[in-house]
């Protein structure tokens, strides 16, 4: 169940960034359209760009972790990074070669080969109505106003940007010169609607799940979801100016313990901005990771001076500064504690263990089970990771009193978490 809400939060994240990404294209593409050279703008650009791409791969590499069917977005992903990076390079090398005084850099793009269809790839659009603008846009921009083009290859270009319910509006279409504008009409007749684009939008921040929990992660969702949203309206000429309306909407999805300290810092007899609130969300957005941060190093250093020279077996951690690695999902603990290893089967368990030489009795390593001396050996559920030793194939295991209790004892909370 947590492995499930932690693939849904790491997919909005990445929508979310996916839809910054498309703003950065959409920027590229207005800047083009002017026909005017401008380095400041494009290093600015370049530089937001490489951020989003960081954080973009921050996010893809904890989805590939949790989930071995995310292994072709990568490669997606190489490809999108590749032509975007081309794209910038190209912009920079055209005001390197002309000056920027009497040079427009539309006058470099006036003139296409008869048959060449443009390289810049227009984004794909599956249906969803709060990607309609942005897809038409670029289209329009790189392919319909394109005199180099014919209507067929107009056409045929059109089919290879659309999917889903968007495809299927025009599959019935011949591809002919008179059927291309038929089926650019009948796109914008079905997705070109800016009230049911705006309730899109709306929703989104409205249906978005309610934090149970604070964590900079959380906060920091939240808060892209809500920036994108809102961008994406006032883009479409309706921007949202009421601050009770957007103060609910972002309360209701946070906890009550956020809310209250939010409430501690209003002024009286006024009524906030919801900006107001937006900058508290950030302030504890980066509070709450830097606290977490220097716990976690004040816990380590702790950890190193109360330890004792002698260690007894089953540990895989020790006085020495190397980082523990789990051999199931390479993340920074042991394997005892890996969700994913948890998550398998006694028979798959066992062959791990196995495969990384592990002892079976404590999942330590250094000995055999024979040589084991560790406490954990006592207190480990059979249930948890420990097999037989036999020669047979491990057996499943049986229904024991304390089936249905967690492995470790949970460690307790001390003091009040803000």
């Amino acid at each position: 169940m947590a492995q499930a809400e932690s693939l849904s939060t790491l997919r909005r994240r990445r929508g979310v960034l996916d839809r910054r990404l498309a703003t950065i294209r959409r920027e590229l593409d207005e800047y083009e359209a002017s026909g005017k050279a401008n380095r400041i703008f494009l290093a600015s650009c370049r530089s937001s760009f490489d951020e989003l791409w960081r954080r973009i791969l921050e996010v893809q590499e904890e989805l590939d972790v949790l989930d071995e069917g995310e292994d072709a977005r990568v490669d997606s992903l190489s490809q999108e990074h590749r032509e975007l990076d081309m794209r910038f390079l190209g912009l920079f090398e055209q005001i390197s070669a002309t000056t920027p005084s009497t040079t427009k850099i539309g006058e470099t793009c006036r003139k296409p080969e008869p048959t060449t269809v443009p390289e810049v790839r227009v984004p794909q659009f599956d249906g969803a109505l709060e990607n309609w603008t942005y897809f038409y846009d670029t289209f329009s921009s790189i392919v319909d106003r394109n005199e180099g083009l014919t209507n067929v290859q107009k056409f045929q270009h059109l089919r290879s940007s659309i999917t889903g319910r968007a495809a299927q509006s025009i599959q019935s279409l011949e591809l002919t010169e008179a059927n291309y504008s038929i089926a650019l009409d009948t796109l914008k007749d079905k997705f070109n609607c800016p009230l049911q684009i705006c309730m899109r939008h709306w929703n989104l921040m409205r249906n978005y799940p309610e934090i149970k929990k604070e964590t900079p992660e959380a906060l920091e969702d939240l808060l892209e979801t809500i920036s994108v949203n809102l961008k994406a309206l006032e883009h479409l000429k309706e921007p949202v100016t009421s601050n009770i309306a957007m103060i609910e909407l972002i309360a209701s999805k946070l906890p009550s313990s956020s809310l209250r300290k939010w409430q501690r810092t209003l002024p009286r007899q006024k009524v906030p901005s919801y900006q107001h609130l937006i900058d508290f969300l950030k302030t504890r957005a980066n509070g709450t990771q830097f606290l977490s941060k220097e716990k976690e190093l004040k816990g380590s250093t702790h950890k190193h001076h109360s330890q004792r020279t002698t260690i007894p077996h089953g540990r895989t951690l020790a006085t020495t500064s190397r980082t523990v690695v789990c051999p199931t999902c390479n993340g920074p603990h042991e394997i005892r504690h890996c969700k994913i290893f948890k998550a398998k089967s006694a028979t798959k368990r066992f062959q791990i263990v196995k495969k990384t030489s592990l002892c079976i009795n404590c999942l330590g390593t250094g000995h055999s089970p024979t040589q084991c001396t560790s406490e954990a050996r006592k207190s480990m559920p059979r249930t948890s990771h420990a097999q037989p030793r036999s020669r047979t194939p491990p057996q499943p295991p049986r229904p024991s009193p304390n089936r249905g209790k967690t492995d470790y004892p949970r460690l307790r909370q001390q003091g009040r978490s803000d």
